[in-house]
C-alpha cells in the first residue's frame, strides 16, 4: 500500500464530494493504481446512502478507461502537440491534430503515433476514436473500419492494425486523449533521450 486518501466533512455528502475531487487530483504514474477503481465505488448509490458491505465489491463491475496492448507493433508512441524537446513529437502534426479535431478533443490531446505495423489494442469501456494518416488494414472484431471520421468503439472490443500500405506513419486519437504525465509541459515521446509520455507497450489510460 503507497497511501491512503482520507477526507473529512460536516456530513456523509459533502464528505463524498471532497473524495472525488482528492481522487480526480491524485495522480500517481509508472505503477497501476485503484484510484479509477475507487471513484466508481464511490459513484455508486450504494457508497452514497452508506449501504456497503464486504460482499458488494463481489458483485460490483467498474468500466475503466483503460487501452490494454495485446501486440504493440513495431513502434507507437504516445505524442500531443505543440512539440516537446525536438526531435520528439509527431512527425506529420497537422494530421494528429486533424484525428484529435474529429472526435472532438482539443488538438493537443495525447494521442497514438505507430510506424509501419501498427497495434491490437482491447478497449475496457466505451468511447470514440479516429485513425488518419498512413492507411493500414483496420478492424474492429473482425469488421473493417475507415479512416478519416470519428469511429464509436464499445467496452471489449479489439482494434486491429496491420502493416502500413502506404507512407509511413499512421495516427489514431481516443476520445479525451491519452491520460499520460507532463514531462517539460508535453506528453510527446522522445525515445532516444527516454522521456515524454512512453513507447506504447503495455496499457494506459484515457480521460
Amino acid at each position: 500500500m503507497l497511501a491512503k486518501l482520507i477526507v473529512h466533512a460536516a456530513n456523509r455528502k459533502l464528505a463524498i464530494i471532497k473524495m472525488k475531487q482528492a481522487i480526480l487530483l491524485t495522480q500517481l504514474y509508472g505503477i497501476h493504481t485503484n484510484l479509477e477503481y475507487l471513484s466508481h465505488v464511490i459513484d455508486t448509490d450504494n457508497f452514497l446512502y452508506g449501504n456497503v458491505y464486504t460482499n458488494f465489491l463481489n458483485i460490483f463491475k467498474p468500466l475503466f478507461n483503460l487501452v490494454e496492448v495485446l501486440q504493440p507493433g513495431t513502434f507507437s508512441t504516445i505524442q500531443d502537440f505543440p512539440v516537446g524537446v525536438p526531435p520528439s513529437s509527431s512527425i506529420d502534426d497537422f494530421a494528429f491534430r486533424l484525428a484529435n479535431r474529429i472526435i472532438g478533443n482539443d488538438e493537443s490531446a495525447a494521442g497514438l503515433e505507430f510506424i509501419l505495423d501498427g497495434p491490437i489494442l482491447y478497449f475496457h469501456n466505451n468511447t470514440k476514436i479516429a485513425l488518419i494518416g498512413a492507411y493500414c488494414p483496420t478492424e474492429i472484431d473482425g469488421i473493417n473500419i475507415e479512416y478519416w471520421q470519428p469511429i464509436s468503439i464499445k467496452s471489449g472490443q479489439i482494434l486491429t492494425l496491420g502493416r502500413v500500405q502506404n507512407g509511413y506513419h499512421t495516427y489514431l486519437a481516443v476520445y479525451n486523449g491519452f491520460n499520460v504525465p507532463k514531462y517539460l509541459n508535453s506528453r510527446y515521446t522522445f525515445p532516444l533521450g527516454k522521456i515524454g509520455g512512453g513507447i506504447f507497450r503495455t496499457c494506459t489510460s484515457y480521460w
